[in-house]
């Protein structure tokens, strides 16, 4: 994500049942560990009982929000993301290809290849890598 994040980037911090607007102040680039540190300041009047340093959990608004077919991350995506089993009503999940997007920790946008309203099997593919169909008990 280090590449997106830029200086004016909205953000939000949860903090006691509340929501709070922040903006990023500063992106410092030095990668440790697979992660990145920022500074933020709050739109608005900060939280009580905050102390300067603190760390907190925030979420940045990488892009505006569209609408997109999304399906949660996981183990499926472990296999490149490239294929998922869609359940087809017959007790079958059969694999197709797909083309993901946008993603975040929960969430993966697909593309393509997946319709509105339907299902996919979201546990890790690696041990049905030769299997075309699956049969949903």
């Amino acid at each position: 994500y280090l590449g997106r994040v830029r200086t004016g980037l909205a953000a939000t911090a949860d903090l006691d049942g509340r929501s709070y607007p922040m903006a990023v102040l500063k992106v410092l680039p030095q990668v440790t560990e697979g992660r990145f540190r920022i500074e933020l300041a709050f739109r608005g009047a900060a939280p009580t009982g905050l102390n300067r340093g603190q760390t907190l959990d925030v979420r940045l608004v990488l892009g505006a929000d569209r609408p997109a077919v999304v399906a949660p991350s996981g183990g499926w995506l472990d296999a490149g993301g490239t294929t998922a089993f869609v359940l087809d009503g017959d007790a079958r999940a059969v694999r197709r290809a797909i083309v993901t997007g946008r993603r975040n920790p929960d969430q993966v946008e697909i593309v393509s290849g997946l319709a509105p309203g339907e299902w996919i099997v979201t546990t890790a593919l690696n041990t049905y890598a030769p299997f075309q169909t699956l049969l949903i008990r």
